[in-house]
This record gives structure tokens, C-alpha cells and sequence, in this order.
């Protein structure tokens, strides 16, 4: 058994390094942020649909607190989820 956990750390771990093979925050946190909202998910917390959309708007602004999601990066996004041009 721990075999198996120190090959799957060994599988993993370059997933979370950056391109100086150090360790990224921003990759372990966005990534531990899946696990919570899958979990979330998965154990039907969410019971409507006005759950859901604070759900989401929490997890927003804890990603852009944190850098993940960047002003940049929704800048780029908006004009796709309102419908807009494709570019």
C-alpha cells in the first residue's frame, strides 16, 4: 500500500512544479480547491439552484483573492460568456 501512495505522489508531483521544478502554490491551490468542490458537490450540499450560484460566486472571488483567476484572465473570458465575439 505504501508503495502504491509514493507512485502516485511520484505521478503527481510533477503536475504541481512550475518550470524551475519548485513546488507552485497557485497550482496546489487551485487544485485543492477541485477537491472541495467536488466533494461539495458529490455529497449534495448544493440543494438549489441559489446555492449554487453563491457556491460559484465564493469560489470566484476566493480565486482571484488568492491570483489564480487574474484581472486579465476575466477580461478575456467575459466576452465569451456573454455571448460575443470569438476570437
Amino acid at each position: 500500500m505504501i508503495n502504491l501512495i509514493k507512485k502516485l505522489i511520484a505521478w503527481i508531483r510533477p503536475s504541481f512544479e512550475g518550470n524551475d521544478h519548485k513546488l507552485s502554490f497557485r497550482r496546489i491551490t487551485a487544485f485543492v480547491y477541485v477537491l472541495v468542490d467536488l466533494y461539495i458537490t458529490m455529497t449534495g450540499r448544493i440543494a438549489s439552484v441559489e446555492m449554487l450560484h453563491v457556491h460559484y460566486s465564493i469560489l470566484l472571488f476566493i480565486l482571484i483573492l488568492v491570483g489564480i483567476i487574474t484581472t486579465q484572465n476575466l477580461m478575456e473570458m467575459l466576452p465569451k460568456f456573454r455571448g460575443g465575439k470569438n476570437e
